[in-house]
């Protein structure tokens, strides 16, 4: 999905549903997949919504800047929420907001 179309979804409010999902580690248990997916799920909501907030500034930008200001909001959300994410969530996350 395009980031313009995120930004879209994302003021209306739409849901994530058909956002890829990020492999979980091996070795994990159904609950400790789901609930991993569910905070997964809970960081692109606050990603969504935070591009959306600044759309007009991501819209701005030059095309060469937009994938170091999406990676910028990624790692901003995630340290000011304290959430833990593997390298390879992280990455999956900032590929998912550059769709």
């Amino acid at each position: 999905m395009s980031l313009l179309r995120r930004v879209d979804r994302a003021q209306r409010g739409a849901d994530t549903e058909d956002a890829a999902a990020v492999s979980p580690q091996p070795g994990l248990t159904k609950a400790q997949v789901a609930k991993r997916e569910d905070l997964l799920h809970d960081i692109r909501l606050r990603l969504q919504q935070e591009v959306g907030s600044t759309s007009t500034a991501l819209l701005d930008a030059e095309a060469s800047e937009v994938p170091a200001r999406i990676e910028g909001i990624v790692d901003r959300i995630i340290r000011a929420n304290g959430f833990a994410v593997t390298g390879d969530e992280r990455r999956s996350l900032i590929e998912e907001m550059l769709g």
